[in-house]
């Protein structure tokens, strides 16, 4: 009688089915990597997130204990902002992706700059999310004596560096930010880190976070002079306020204000140029060229 064949035996050395690929933004990972991940966010938002506290702090003559309170405010909301912005609640607050919400004057920008990173598609209801959660930890801000929060470009940076993409590694950095907020002492040993070593990891960070717009800069159409008339424009109206400080000294208070940082001016020229070339029908109404694809 013949017997009847056997399938693969199954043991404890058996290979598993493999379930649906989980996305590297969406892995959960080991304890051991996941806290040095999370502290590297730490260092590298650490120092912006007590500057404006600092600032404000000396300009309003605060003392010591006024000023550790005010740091701790800000720290306690980063963690709360960072933790909605990562986790979320899916289809309300936070567009789950790793980085790192504090008080800030970022936006949009590294929204799109960290979804690129990651490989995640973006669409308008991840920035309404994103900047839904910008909102609601500004709103709760002002009530424990901290600033308004964004996201942070920095860590922009080390996600390009580390490659590490998941969000819970960025929502544990959250939750150390928390108990740094409550625990005002642990925020103090901390910002015992010498700040040369925090300007030497801010050059590298800040370095690829330029690279990393000059790679999606890249994937413009360029070869159009029309875009390439654009991007230079654009950029010589931004660094103008760091190359001659006082080119709009005889302008009107108010456009000193808008002019005078070479992020609003370039912003404001590259926007106006787009609709010039692009969206008011000077171009014979031909199409205007489309984004390369990545």
């Amino acid at each position: 009688m013949a017997t009847p064949a056997k399938g693969p035996a199954e043991g404890p050395c058996s290979t598993p089915p493999e379930g649906p690929e989980v996305h590297p933004v969406d892995q959960k990972l080991h304890p051991s990597r996941l806290a040095p991940a999370a502290l590297q966010h730490i260092a590298a938002m650490y120092a912006g997130v007590v500057t404006p506290p600092l600032i404000i702090g000396q300009a309003v003559r605060l003392d010591t204990a006024g000023q550790t309170r005010l740091i701790a405010a800000s720290l306690l909301i980063a963690g709360v902002a960072t933790l909605l912005q990562t986790l979320g609640v899916k289809g309300f607050v936070g567009n789950r992706l790793p980085f790192v919400n504090a008080a800030s004057s970022a936006g949009i920008a590294p929204m799109l700059a960290i979804s690129e990173i990651c490989e995640r598609e973006t669409d308008g209801r991840t920035i309404t999310r994103g900047l839904r959660t910008d909102g609601i930890a500004t709103l709760i801000g002002p009530v424990f004596g901290g600033f308004p929060t964004s996201a942070f470009a920095q860590n922009v940076g080390v996600v390009s560096l580390t490659k590490v993409r998941s969000r819970y590694v960025v929502a544990a950095a959250g939750g150390a930010l928390l108990v740094l907020g409550v625990f005002p002492v642990l925020g103090a040993v901390v910002s015992t880190v010498p700040m040369p070593v925090l300007g030497g990891a801010g050059i590298v960070l800040f370095g690829s976070i330029a690279v990393s717009g000059i790679r999606t800069l890249s994937e413009a159409g360029l070869d159009d002079s029309s875009n390439i008339i654009l991007v230079g424009v654009s950029l010589g109206a931004g660094i103008i306020p760091l190359a001659a400080p006082a080119f709009y000294a005889d302008f009107p208070a108010w456009a000193q204000t808008v002019l005078g940082s070479g992020i609003s001016a370039g912003a404001l020229v590259a926007v106006s140029l787009n609709l010039f070339f692009h969206h008011l029908g000077t171009r014979g109404g031909a199409p205007a060229p489309a984004l390369k694809s990545s």
